[in-house]
Protein backbone atom coordinates (compact mmCIF):
# COMPACT_ATOMS: atom_id res chain seq x y z
CA UNK A 1 0.00 0.00 0.00
CA UNK A 2 3.08 2.20 -0.32
CA UNK A 3 3.03 2.86 3.46
CA UNK A 4 -0.12 4.97 3.12
CA UNK A 5 -2.93 4.70 5.60
CA UNK A 6 -6.22 3.37 4.33
CA UNK A 7 -8.93 6.04 3.99
CA UNK A 8 -11.33 6.20 6.93
CA UNK A 9 -14.24 5.41 4.61
CA UNK A 10 -12.51 2.21 3.51
CA UNK A 11 -11.58 1.19 7.05
CA UNK A 12 -15.25 1.42 8.03
CA UNK A 13 -16.24 -0.72 5.06
CA UNK A 14 -13.64 -3.33 5.98
CA UNK A 15 -14.90 -3.38 9.57
CA UNK A 16 -18.47 -3.93 8.42
CA UNK A 17 -17.31 -6.63 6.03
CA UNK A 18 -15.49 -8.56 8.77
CA UNK A 19 -18.49 -8.38 11.11
CA UNK A 20 -21.00 -9.49 8.47
CA UNK A 21 -18.61 -12.23 7.31
CA UNK A 22 -18.74 -13.65 10.83
CA UNK A 23 -22.51 -13.89 10.38
CA UNK A 24 -22.00 -15.84 7.17
CA UNK A 25 -19.60 -18.16 8.95
CA UNK A 26 -22.18 -18.75 11.68
CA UNK A 27 -25.00 -19.71 9.33
CA UNK A 28 -23.70 -20.98 6.00
CA UNK A 29 -22.38 -24.34 7.28
CA UNK A 30 -25.72 -25.13 8.93
CA UNK A 31 -28.30 -24.06 6.36
CA UNK A 32 -29.05 -27.59 5.15
CA UNK A 33 -29.07 -28.89 8.71
CA UNK A 34 -31.47 -26.16 9.84
CA UNK A 35 -33.85 -26.72 6.93
CA UNK A 36 -33.94 -30.50 7.34
CA UNK A 37 -33.39 -31.23 11.03
CA UNK A 38 -35.05 -28.17 12.58
CA UNK A 39 -37.63 -26.99 10.03
CA UNK A 40 -38.59 -30.47 8.87
CA UNK A 41 -38.01 -29.92 5.15
CA UNK A 42 -37.34 -33.22 3.31
CA UNK A 43 -33.64 -33.76 2.74
CA UNK A 44 -33.82 -33.73 -1.07
CA UNK A 45 -35.91 -30.55 -1.04
CA UNK A 46 -33.62 -28.89 1.51
CA UNK A 47 -30.57 -29.74 -0.60
CA UNK A 48 -32.20 -28.18 -3.65
CA UNK A 49 -33.15 -25.11 -1.63
CA UNK A 50 -29.51 -24.41 -0.75
CA UNK A 51 -28.86 -23.87 -4.46
CA UNK A 52 -31.17 -20.85 -4.32
CA UNK A 53 -28.33 -18.93 -2.69
CA UNK A 54 -26.38 -19.21 -5.92
CA UNK A 55 -29.31 -18.97 -8.33
CA UNK A 56 -30.51 -15.73 -6.75
CA UNK A 57 -27.06 -14.24 -7.20
CA UNK A 58 -27.45 -14.14 -11.00
CA UNK A 59 -30.04 -11.33 -11.10
CA UNK A 60 -28.49 -9.76 -8.01
CA UNK A 61 -25.04 -9.43 -9.55
CA UNK A 62 -26.37 -7.97 -12.79
CA UNK A 63 -28.59 -5.51 -10.95
CA UNK A 64 -25.81 -4.49 -8.58
CA UNK A 65 -23.43 -3.73 -11.42
CA UNK A 66 -25.94 -1.54 -13.21
CA UNK A 67 -26.95 0.31 -10.03
CA UNK A 68 -23.37 0.81 -8.83
CA UNK A 69 -22.51 2.41 -12.16
CA UNK A 70 -25.39 4.86 -11.89
CA UNK A 71 -25.76 5.50 -8.17
CA UNK A 72 -23.43 5.67 -5.20
CA UNK A 73 -22.01 2.29 -4.18
CA UNK A 74 -22.78 2.94 -0.52
CA UNK A 75 -26.49 3.11 -1.31
CA UNK A 76 -26.39 -0.11 -3.29
CA UNK A 77 -24.50 -1.85 -0.47
CA UNK A 78 -27.05 -0.66 2.06
CA UNK A 79 -29.93 -1.97 -0.04
CA UNK A 80 -28.24 -5.34 -0.42
CA UNK A 81 -27.55 -5.65 3.31
CA UNK A 82 -31.13 -4.69 4.21
CA UNK A 83 -32.40 -7.41 1.86
CA UNK A 84 -30.01 -9.89 3.50
CA UNK A 85 -31.27 -8.99 6.98
CA UNK A 86 -34.86 -9.58 5.88
CA UNK A 87 -33.91 -12.96 4.41
CA UNK A 88 -32.04 -14.06 7.53
CA UNK A 89 -34.95 -13.13 9.79
CA UNK A 90 -37.37 -15.04 7.55
CA UNK A 91 -35.12 -18.11 7.64
CA UNK A 92 -35.14 -17.93 11.44
CA UNK A 93 -38.92 -17.48 11.76
CA UNK A 94 -40.34 -19.25 8.71
CA UNK A 95 -41.80 -22.74 8.76
CA UNK A 96 -43.43 -23.36 5.36
CA UNK A 97 -41.01 -24.64 2.70
CA UNK A 98 -42.15 -22.03 0.17
CA UNK A 99 -41.50 -19.19 2.62
CA UNK A 100 -38.15 -20.68 3.58
CA UNK A 101 -37.19 -20.97 -0.10
CA UNK A 102 -38.01 -17.29 -0.64
CA UNK A 103 -36.01 -16.41 2.47
CA UNK A 104 -32.94 -18.33 1.28
CA UNK A 105 -33.23 -16.66 -2.12
CA UNK A 106 -33.47 -13.24 -0.44
CA UNK A 107 -30.22 -13.91 1.44
CA UNK A 108 -28.43 -14.93 -1.75
CA UNK A 109 -29.87 -11.98 -3.66
CA UNK A 110 -28.92 -9.51 -0.94
CA UNK A 111 -25.32 -10.65 -0.75
CA UNK A 112 -25.00 -10.69 -4.54
CA UNK A 113 -26.09 -7.05 -4.62
CA UNK A 114 -23.77 -6.07 -1.77
CA UNK A 115 -20.47 -7.56 -2.93
CA UNK A 116 -20.12 -6.00 -6.44
CA UNK A 117 -21.01 -2.58 -4.99
CA UNK A 118 -18.36 -3.15 -2.33
CA UNK A 119 -15.76 -3.94 -4.99
CA UNK A 120 -16.74 -0.78 -6.88
CA UNK A 121 -16.21 1.30 -3.75
CA UNK A 122 -12.78 -0.22 -3.07
CA UNK A 123 -11.72 0.53 -6.64
CA UNK A 124 -12.78 4.15 -6.19
CA UNK A 125 -11.31 4.70 -2.73
CA UNK A 126 -7.71 3.63 -3.38
CA UNK A 127 -5.21 4.40 -6.18
CA UNK A 128 -4.97 1.88 -8.99
CA UNK A 129 -1.46 0.84 -7.93
CA UNK A 130 -2.75 -0.16 -4.49
CA UNK A 131 -5.93 -1.93 -5.57
CA UNK A 132 -4.39 -5.41 -5.83
CA UNK A 133 -3.17 -5.37 -2.25
CA UNK A 134 -6.38 -3.77 -1.02
CA UNK A 135 -8.54 -6.47 -2.57
CA UNK A 136 -6.20 -9.09 -1.11
CA UNK A 137 -6.56 -7.52 2.32
CA UNK A 138 -10.33 -7.42 1.95
CA UNK A 139 -10.51 -11.08 0.93
CA UNK A 140 -8.23 -12.11 3.80
CA UNK A 141 -10.26 -10.17 6.36
CA UNK A 142 -13.51 -11.52 4.95
CA UNK A 143 -12.32 -15.11 5.33
CA UNK A 144 -10.88 -14.40 8.77
CA UNK A 145 -14.32 -13.16 9.81
CA UNK A 146 -16.00 -16.20 8.29
CA UNK A 147 -13.56 -18.52 10.04
CA UNK A 148 -14.17 -16.83 13.39
CA UNK A 149 -17.92 -17.11 12.90
CA UNK A 150 -17.66 -20.79 11.96
CA UNK A 151 -15.54 -21.52 15.03
CA UNK A 152 -18.07 -19.71 17.23
CA UNK A 153 -20.86 -21.76 15.65
CA UNK A 154 -19.37 -24.92 17.13
CA UNK A 155 -20.30 -23.65 20.60
CA UNK A 156 -24.04 -23.55 19.88
CA UNK A 157 -24.63 -26.44 17.49
CA UNK A 158 -25.99 -28.59 20.31
CA UNK A 159 -28.52 -25.87 21.18
CA UNK A 160 -30.93 -23.78 19.12
CA UNK A 161 -29.60 -23.46 15.58
CA UNK A 162 -32.21 -20.83 14.78
CA UNK A 163 -30.40 -18.40 17.09
CA UNK A 164 -27.48 -18.35 14.63
CA UNK A 165 -29.64 -16.64 12.02
CA UNK A 166 -30.71 -13.96 14.47
CA UNK A 167 -27.07 -13.28 15.32
CA UNK A 168 -26.19 -13.15 11.62
CA UNK A 169 -28.98 -10.62 11.05
CA UNK A 170 -27.53 -8.51 13.87
CA UNK A 171 -24.07 -8.59 12.27
CA UNK A 172 -25.57 -7.30 9.03
CA UNK A 173 -27.26 -4.46 10.93
CA UNK A 174 -23.85 -3.52 12.33
CA UNK A 175 -22.46 -3.65 8.78
CA UNK A 176 -25.23 -1.32 7.59
CA UNK A 177 -24.21 1.16 10.27
CA UNK A 178 -20.58 0.93 9.15
CA UNK A 179 -21.56 1.52 5.52
CA UNK A 180 -23.58 4.60 6.43
CA UNK A 181 -20.71 5.95 8.55
CA UNK A 182 -18.38 5.27 5.65
CA UNK A 183 -20.63 7.28 3.36
CA UNK A 184 -20.70 10.17 5.82
CA UNK A 185 -16.90 10.06 6.05
CA UNK A 186 -16.53 9.97 2.28
CA UNK A 187 -18.95 12.65 1.08
CA UNK A 188 -16.31 15.35 1.50
CA UNK A 189 -14.44 13.75 -1.42
CA UNK A 190 -17.17 11.86 -3.31
CA UNK A 191 -16.53 9.33 -6.02
CA UNK A 192 -16.95 10.68 -9.57
CA UNK A 193 -20.39 10.06 -11.00
CA UNK A 194 -19.95 7.06 -13.35
CA UNK A 195 -22.73 8.24 -15.65
CA UNK A 196 -20.82 11.40 -16.45
CA UNK A 197 -18.10 9.67 -18.44
CA UNK A 198 -18.85 7.44 -21.41
CA UNK A 199 -21.69 5.38 -19.94
CA UNK A 200 -22.18 3.49 -23.21
CA UNK A 201 -18.65 2.05 -23.05
CA UNK A 202 -19.39 0.21 -19.80
CA UNK A 203 -22.41 -1.81 -20.90
CA UNK A 204 -22.65 -5.57 -20.40
CA UNK A 205 -22.73 -6.09 -24.17
CA UNK A 206 -19.22 -4.65 -24.54
CA UNK A 207 -17.95 -6.76 -21.65
CA UNK A 208 -19.39 -9.97 -23.09
CA UNK A 209 -17.71 -9.18 -26.42
CA UNK A 210 -14.32 -9.54 -24.70
CA UNK A 211 -13.27 -13.11 -25.47
CA UNK A 212 -10.45 -13.08 -22.93
CA UNK A 213 -12.93 -12.13 -20.21
CA UNK A 214 -15.32 -14.86 -21.34
CA UNK A 215 -12.57 -17.47 -21.02
CA UNK A 216 -11.83 -16.31 -17.47
CA UNK A 217 -15.54 -16.41 -16.59
CA UNK A 218 -15.84 -19.94 -18.00
CA UNK A 219 -12.95 -21.16 -15.86
CA UNK A 220 -14.50 -19.44 -12.83
CA UNK A 221 -17.84 -21.13 -13.56
CA UNK A 222 -16.31 -24.59 -13.81
CA UNK A 223 -14.15 -24.27 -10.70
CA UNK A 224 -17.05 -22.83 -8.70
CA UNK A 225 -19.39 -25.65 -9.73
CA UNK A 226 -16.79 -28.32 -8.97
CA UNK A 227 -15.45 -26.90 -5.71
CA UNK A 228 -17.83 -24.43 -4.12
CA UNK A 229 -20.90 -26.42 -5.11
CA UNK A 230 -19.59 -29.63 -3.54
CA UNK A 231 -18.56 -27.71 -0.43
CA UNK A 232 -22.05 -26.25 0.04
CA UNK A 233 -24.01 -29.39 -0.76
CA UNK A 234 -21.79 -32.45 -0.25
CA UNK A 235 -20.28 -31.65 3.13
CA UNK A 236 -23.61 -30.73 4.77
CA UNK A 237 -25.06 -34.04 3.57
CA UNK A 238 -22.20 -35.87 5.26
CA UNK A 239 -22.78 -33.86 8.43
CA UNK A 240 -26.49 -34.76 8.41
CA UNK A 241 -25.95 -38.45 7.74
CA UNK A 242 -23.16 -38.58 10.30
CA UNK A 243 -25.25 -36.74 12.90
CA UNK A 244 -22.34 -34.38 13.65
CA UNK A 245 -23.15 -30.81 12.59
CA UNK A 246 -19.95 -29.54 14.20
CA UNK A 247 -18.04 -31.10 11.32
CA UNK A 248 -19.36 -28.35 9.04
CA UNK A 249 -17.97 -25.62 11.29
CA UNK A 250 -14.53 -27.18 11.35
CA UNK A 251 -14.63 -27.64 7.58
CA UNK A 252 -15.47 -23.95 7.20
CA UNK A 253 -12.67 -22.97 9.59
CA UNK A 254 -10.19 -25.08 7.64
CA UNK A 255 -11.38 -23.54 4.37
CA UNK A 256 -11.00 -19.97 5.67
CA UNK A 257 -7.62 -20.57 7.28
CA UNK A 258 -6.30 -22.05 4.04
CA UNK A 259 -7.40 -18.97 2.12
CA UNK A 260 -5.95 -16.51 4.65
CA UNK A 261 -2.63 -18.36 4.75
CA UNK A 262 -2.46 -18.77 0.99
CA UNK A 263 -3.26 -15.19 -0.02
CA UNK A 264 0.19 -13.71 0.80
CA UNK A 265 1.82 -16.52 -1.16
CA UNK A 266 -0.50 -15.96 -4.12
CA UNK A 267 0.13 -12.22 -4.01
CA UNK A 268 3.89 -12.71 -3.98
CA UNK A 269 3.76 -15.23 -6.82
CA UNK A 270 1.43 -12.99 -8.80
CA UNK A 271 3.88 -10.11 -8.61
CA UNK A 272 6.36 -12.17 -10.64
CA UNK A 273 3.96 -13.25 -13.38
CA UNK A 274 1.31 -11.92 -15.69
CA UNK A 275 -2.20 -11.81 -14.27
CA UNK A 276 -3.38 -14.48 -16.71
Amino acid sequence: MHNTRLPAALRLLLFGDVVSAAGIGLTQPYLLILLHSVKGVPLATATAMTSLLALASFPGNWLSGALADRYHGHRVMTGGLVTTVCGLVLVATGEHPLLLGCAVAAVGFGWSVTLPAYATLIAGLVPEAAQGRTFTLQFALFNAGMGAGSAAGVLVTSGNLTALWWVAAATCVVAIGAVRRSYASHIRTPLPTPGASEPSAAGYRSLLADRSLLRVLLVALLTSAAGYGVYNAGLPLLAVTGADPRAMSWASVANCLTIVAGLPLALRAGACARRT
